[in-house]
């Protein structure tokens, strides 16, 4: 992918392991070296991801827009006594190293999308990374157990953790200035997110008001590829995208079940818009072992394998950027408490939002935070199925360890000044969830072409966070965007509803667990008559293809670390393939995960 790395001091040869790494995947790369420092960085051609200027050297890496910037010089970033305080239309990592003052400043935009790890070592130098193997490469770091097991259950991790000791990750808004003079760091905390409240209050129309940030967020008149699903978040985007940039520029990409009812309601929403629509299966192709190594190298993650090829069929059609609606939970009202609840309990915590006009604001009290946390943690740890007994007795790996993780992130977000507790709890599942997993759908077309997340724009997040959940839960305020500036939208249901989109959203809420209640039922069928009885056909996602086991087995075979018990990991795919009712979306995700950790581990 696009990304950006340096050195700071460090051995000759440890520098030139680092900038051999991360150029492999693209054969070279830009950089600039000095006796002190090697800075380098790559982009996809459109402007430039280094900047160099009498007296510093400018490396980013991020959106689309980023590039373009840094390539005609224009302010993205402030300095002051902590470092880099990057400006809202900065929308990415940037690094500044000063050769004269032997300073180097690192940032990252204020969600995190954009990875970047670091190393210091004491007496010897700092290095830093947007993609955490080029670190491991340079260094030969050991294993991080805990790093392993977090990206094994959430495919994100906690704290500034990695999968490697010593390798940590700068956190959503964070900034770092090294010295080295003194051979030291400082740690700067920038974000503002979900520290504003009641704006609602002052905004009478705020429907206007998130349609005009969403606007300023959406890169007009590029040709961009849009991400397109029977849901919300796509629905939303389409409309804006089409209401900024001539119908002409913009197609929309839809992958999956291409016989689905979702993925028919996505060509009739594109087609009411009047936007190309393109289609594609996702089959053996998406987990071929030579593609997932290939954006495995460029990106570093191939947990969402169909989201690579997608970029890839994206760049293929022309100098396109590729968009999609990550994040846009957060405008949704997605990441509240509901995310934490299952079953009926999470029926009444959406049903009450939905039915109430009381928006709550007060400081989270001690007995909340006290619940939160304990709510977060993990209530015992047994050895995770895919990992081998002996390799998981001799980690070490505690419950203690997990939890003081999940402690500290809840902290570092109270003393952001983050204050209510629907802020606090949708703060961390957007840092976690949002900016690490899902977002890794969007980064992994970042193997093949440049990106934009319109959902992450600051100006645009600032106003969502500030507005209390019950405006935005369950699509409420998407509902009210459209039904003002795209009705036609609304007259086709969403995928994971039966009502349409004009209903009530309680309305929908019920059809969607009646309508949950009946795929449940159809897939039981299927499974218990081995296939006589059809698989339902509602959702995009058909993964059916990997119940034979031979993708899946290919990856088993491939696997090199000695912490995997594969004959497991060949026994529930022999289930799998026998007829086990596993969904087997869910058995690719837990794959994918295994695969880019050992993929990772390679370079050790």
């Amino acid at each position: 992918m696009p990304g950006m790395f340096g050195v700071i001091g460090m051995t000759p040869q440890i520098r030139e392991r680092c900038r051999s790494a991360f150029a492999a995947p693209w054969g070279d790369c830009e950089k600039v070296t000095s006796s002190s420092a090697t800075i380098g960085a790559h982009s996809h051609g459109r402007g430039t991801a280094l900047r160099r200027g009498p007296d510093q050297v400018v490396v980013g890496d991020g959106e689309a827009s980023l590039y373009m910037r840094l390539a005609q010089g224009r302010p993205i970033w402030t300095f002051d006594s902590s470092g880099i305080a990057l400006n809202p239309e900065c929308r990415g990592n940037v690094a500044i190293w000063r050769e004269t003052e032997g300073e180097l400043s690192i940032a990252s935009e204020w969600t995190g999308s954009f990875p970047l790890y670091y190393v210091h070592r004491p007496g010897e130098g700092f290095l830093f990374s947007s993609r955490m193997v080029v670190i491991a490469s340079a260094l030969r770091n050991t294993i991080d157990a805990v790093g392993v097991v977090e990206f094994l259950r959430e495919a994100s991790f906690q704290s500034s953790r990695s999968l490697w000791r010593d390798v940590h990750r700068l956190q959503p808004g964070q900034s770092l200035v090294y010295r080295a003079a003194t051979d030291k760091l400082s740690l700067t905390e920038r974000s503002q997110l979900w520290t504003s409240t009641d704006i609602e209050a002052t905004h009478p129309d705020i429907v206007n008001e998130t349609w005009s940030r969403l606007g300023l967020a959406v890169d007009a008149n590029v040709s961009t590829t849009i991400m397109m699903s029977g849901g919300w978040d796509s629905r939303t985007l389409l409309a804006r995208s089409a209401a900024c940039s001539p119908v002409e520029a913009l197609m929309a990409y839809s992958h999956g079940d291409l016989a689905s009812r979702e993925i028919r309601l996505a060509q009739c929403l594109s087609g009411e818009i009047g936007v190309a629509f393109h289609q594609e299966p996702i089959d053996y192709r998406c987990y071929n072992i030579h593609a997932l190594r290939l954006g495995f190298d460029r990106e570093g993650d191939v947990v969402f394998p169909h989201w690579h090829r997608a970029g890839q069929i994206a760049a293929s059609t022309g100098p396109r950027i590729v968009t999609a609606g990550v994040y846009g939970e957060v405008l949704g009202g997605h990441y509240g408490r509901a995310m934490l609840l299952h079953g009926s309990a999470k029926i009444r915590e959406v049903a009450r939002r939905l039915l109430t006009t009381r928006n709550p604001s007060q400081d989270t009290s001690p007995s909340q935070l006290d619940a939160l946390t304990q709510f977060l943690h993990v209530p015992r740890l047994d050895r995770p199925w895919p990992l081998q007994e002996e390799w998981w007795r001799s980690s070490g790996v505690s419950v203690s360890e997990l939890n003081s993780d999940i402690d500290q992130d809840v902290r570092r977000l109270m003393n952001r000044g983050v204050r209510t507790i629907d802020q606090l709890i949708e703060a961390y599942i957007t840092e976690h969830r949002g900016s690490q997993y899902i977002n890794a759908q969007i980064r992994s077309c970042r193997a093949y072409t440049d990106v934009s997340l319109p959902f992450t724009d600051r100006s645009f997040l600032e106003w969502v966070c500030a507005l209390p959940m019950t405006s935005k839960i369950h699509n409420r305020l998407n509902q009210r965007l459209l039904a003002r500036y795209a009705p036609t939208l609304l007259q086709y249901p969403l995928a994971a509803t039966l009502a349409m989109a004009r209903r009530p959203v309680i309305v929908q809420e019920a059809s969607r667990f009646v309508r949950k209640g009946l795929e449940a039922a159809r897939w039981r069928a299927n499974a218990a008559s081995r296939g006589r009885i059809r698989a339902p056909r509602l959702s995009w996602v058909n993964f059916e293809f990997l119940r034979t086991g031979h993708e899946l087995r290919a990856i088993v075979d491939d696997l090199k670390a000695d912490l995997w018990d594969k004959p497991a990991l060949l026994a529930r795919l022999d289930q799998l393939a026998n007829g086990d009712s596993t969904p087997t979306h869910s058995m690719s995700d837990q794959m994918m995960k295994i695969y880019t950790i050992d993929l990772s581990l390679r370079s050790v």
